[in-house]
């Protein structure tokens, strides 16, 4: 009697957990799902030089909190004819023709259609990463650096978004050493950056149905060797399934409460406190990366990773 209650107390404690990480999974951004009915053809576009573009659906995915872009009555008129269609924005041809227009060397023109999507709504490691790439092309560093962040935030595992991020960098002025961060929360943010939150759901959800599944095993067989055998598999993979969605927490956290920012303003005197009058403290350059902690009015509190902080305006930011 005793095993059976044993054994009908851990199947309601797993379906109670399947449907917690399901009921997570849904509450993720979509990141298969295009915004629109049609969807661009598979395959990727030739390099343009070192920087290869990302030819995705665009894919409305966690929204970033962007400042500074274009307005509703920014034209697009020439290189931007065709993205008109019925009196509607297409998201899809216009970033089809943005990067059209990259390929051909008319980078300030693809920069004004793929802002024009971000202003639209639509959200992509793509986009952002492939915004950058024009930026950077244009030789304006500091909002390639910015756009970067950004693909990096909904992609924190690609590859190509890291090495063209770092390869940014070495333009900014600012040599700032990093303080060295606790192993362990080191290894962890690592593992958690190599996929998205989205990846992670799959994974804990896909894990926990093969925990069942063992487990369903484990309660049908006779065996008691196999009994074992399945019961330690069920184990194994349920705690994958939770560091799974323990990584997928994390990084949707991380997605949805990120307090970086890149500095805009070329020289940036950051004060004692937020007083125009107050004592400078130190200077940083255009293509800085802070940490805001607080803010006063106009003013912001930010951090930097060597760890010194101060106060500058918030027009000397722009929130990645």
């Amino acid at each position: 009697m005793m095993e059976r209650l044993d054994i009908y107390s851990v199947s309601v404690i797993l379906i109670l957990l399947f449907t917690v990480e399901f009921a997570y999974a849904g509450s993720l951004p979509a990141a298969s799902e295009p915004p629109s009915a049609s969807e661009p053809p598979p395959g990727s576009l030739p390099p343009a030089g070192d920087l290869l573009l990302a030819e995705n659906s665009l894919l409305d995915n966690e929204s970033l909190p962007i400042e500074g872009i274009l307005s509703q009555s920014d034209t697009m008129s020439g290189y931007g004819s065709g993205i008109i269609f019925n009196g509607a924005f297409e998201p899809e041809v216009a970033f089809t023709r943005a990067n059209e227009l990259y390929l051909e060397g008319y980078y300030e023109e693809a920069i004004i259609i793929y802002e024009k999507i971000i202003y639209s709504g639509y959200h992509s490691a793509a986009l952002y990463y492939n915004l950058g790439n024009a930026y950077y092309r244009s030789n304006k560093i500091t909002p390639a650096i910015l756009n970067y962040e950004r693909a990096r935030l909904l992609s924190p595992g690609d590859e190509d978004i890291i090495f063209n991020l770092e390869l940014a960098r070495m333009h900014v002025r600012d040599r700032i050493e990093e303080l060295p961060d606790f192993f362990i929360n080191r290894w962890w943010k690592k593992a958690r950056d190599i996929m998205s939150a989205d990846a992670w759901a799959s994974i804990a959800v896909s894990t926990f149905i093969l925990t069942l599944l063992f487990f369903s095993f484990f309660l049908m067989s006779a065996s008691v060797l196999v009994k074992k055998l399945f019961f330690w598999l069920a184990v194994i993979v349920l705690l994958l399934s939770v560091l799974s969605f323990s990584f997928g927490i994390d990084q949707r956290n991380h997605l949805r409460n990120h307090n970086t920012a890149i500095v805009f303003s070329p020289t940036v005197s950051v004060k004692s406190s937020p007083d125009i009058n107050s004592t400078d403290l130190f200077i940083i350059h255009e293509g800085t990366k802070v940490w805001v902690e607080d803010s006063i009015g106009n003013w912001r509190a930010v951090r930097l990773s060597d760890g010194n902080k101060g106060w500058l305006q918030r027009d000397a930011i722009e929130m990645i």
